[in-house]
């Protein structure tokens, strides 16, 4: 029975991590970094990293899959199976924009509810976020047949389902709970302070970054100081 658990978990993250590269394209997004998957063993409580852009902001995401049911009849994830994942993400030196708890066929428990809009307020390095059947995660799926035959085995049923509307509400979330990057996405101009050294004042500048260029803020800096000249 444990075997099957993990091999069926293991087919969840494997369609996942598929899904997410052909999902996150057909909502407009460009990736900066493809959906990968973790290896086992060292996955600093995560199973999936992603990183993309909309023209305006970057989007780092990690996501956490979750998929078996070990007890018959469980509805909800039991906040000891994601808790420590949560403070091993937010303790981490380097932490994702958003920290997406996934979920294939049950939601998590009410503790996860009632805490997140306090961690998001009070954390304000990275966001949590929870996508599951509540926010159309098996909705999305259903209009990739061949994944969701392989998560839920079964053919999808999509009468009546409006693809249009479920994929803008979800654009919508992911746009919501990506905390926002200070510096802009690839393509776009930014922006930054020159320092004037005779005056001591800061003079606006822009740089444009080229399509693969990502700048974190204190390389920015670095890059502005190392063209002053001495």
């Amino acid at each position: 029975m444990k075997k099957n658990y993990s091999k069926r978990w293991q087919t969840f993250e494997k369609c996942f991590c598929e899904f997410l590269e052909r999902f996150i394209e057909e909502l407009g997004f460009t990736f900066i970094l493809k959906p990968m998957q973790q290896e086992s063993g060292s996955q600093f409580g995560y199973d999936i990293s992603a990183k993309w852009h909309d023209s305006k902001f970057q989007y780092d995401w990690w996501f956490e899959c979750k998929s078996h049911v070990k007890k018959s009849g469980a509805t909800t994830i039991n906040k000891r199976e994601y808790a420590d994942k949560i403070l091993e993400v937010l303790a981490n030196q380097h932490p994702p924009a958003c920290y997406c708890l996934v979920a294939a066929d049950r939601n998590f428990c009410n503790w996860f509810r009632r805490n997140q809009e306090s961690i998001n307020t009070n954390i304000k390095r990275t966001r949590v976020f929870e996508w599951t059947k509540r926010n159309h995660l098996e909705d999305c799926l259903m209009f990739y047949p061949d994944l969701y035959k392989k998560i839920y085995g079964k053919e999808p049923d999509t009468k009546g389902k409006d693809k249009k509307r479920i994929f803008q509400e979800t654009k919508r979330q992911i746009i919501e709970n990506n905390k926002k990057s200070p510096v802009k996405a690839a393509n776009a101009k930014i922006t930054t302070p020159e320092i004037n050294i005779k005056t001591g004042s800061m003079e606006a500048n822009e740089v444009v970054l080229n399509k693969t260029d990502t700048i974190e803020p204190d390389k920015m800096l670095d890059k502005q100081l190392s063209r002053v000249k001495k």
